[in-house]
């Protein structure tokens, strides 16, 4: 199985098309560029900024938390509660963060595997606190997840503190240098973890490469 992730990063734009790909995970504005199998797109304002211009018909990958800000009435615009009856009919919701009440996951998405916390140290955040971590574990999780045949995984955008202003979106990008380094660990914990567990072989087939090592 082959798999891309197109991330918001300056090299998201290099993705080359799905010709060749099994599956496509799109974060955020990426699915606005490129028709994808499913969407990471973690907070309701995101959803809402994009919602009416996501391509295809993609698998929402998103949280609990704006599952209930969405459907309680805290955002309003037109043709909202027609594509998020859409979007959320077969989408996969992750659990609140740490400091609210537990609700599970619908479908049941195993967020208590010792493999999902390889990469936050103590004290920092969970993966699905940002889009491009989540895409990674929706890649996992939509993966065979076969040791004996590990997917193929390309990930385009994801060159954290790149040197770069602009974004994959051709956007202006305003670096976060401590948020950067704290997303790479956590990035670079999840991809080591999904490859040595034989389930991924995490590739970055672009100019710039994938996330630093030295963080």
């Amino acid at each position: 199985m082959k798999i891309a992730l197109i991330s918001e990063g300056q090299t998201g734009a290099e993705y080359p098309g799905r010709d060749g790909y099994d599956l496509v995970v799109a974060v955020n504005g990426m699915a606005t560029l490129f028709e994808a199998d499913w969407w990471a797109c973690l907070d309701a304002p995101v959803f809402m900024s994009h919602f009416a211009s996501v391509l295809g018909a993609p698998r929402l990958f998103t949280t609990q938390n704006t599952k209930i800000q969405i459907e309680q009435g805290h955002y309003k615009a037109r043709g909202l509660q027609e594509a998020w009856a859409r979007f959320s009919r077969d989408a996969v919701f992750t659990t609140p963060v740490d400091d609210q009440p537990p609700i599970p996951t619908f479908p049941p998405m195993p967020l208590d595997v010792p493999i999902l916390s390889a990469g936050p140290r103590k004290g920092e955040p969970r993966f699905d606190q940002w889009g491009g971590l989540s895409a990674l574990v929706c890649c996992w999780m939509a993966s065979p997840m076969d040791p004996k045949n590990p997917a193929d995984l390309d990930c385009y955008g994801c060159d954290y503190a790149a040197p770069t202003a602009v974004n994959g979106l051709g956007k202006p990008c305003a670096p976060n240098p401590e948020r950067w380094k704290t997303e790479t660990r956590i990035w670079n914990g999840l991809a080591e973890g999904f490859e040595r567990a034989g389930d991924l072989r995490v590739r970055y087939p672009t100019t710039l490469g994938g996330p630093r090592k030295d963080v």
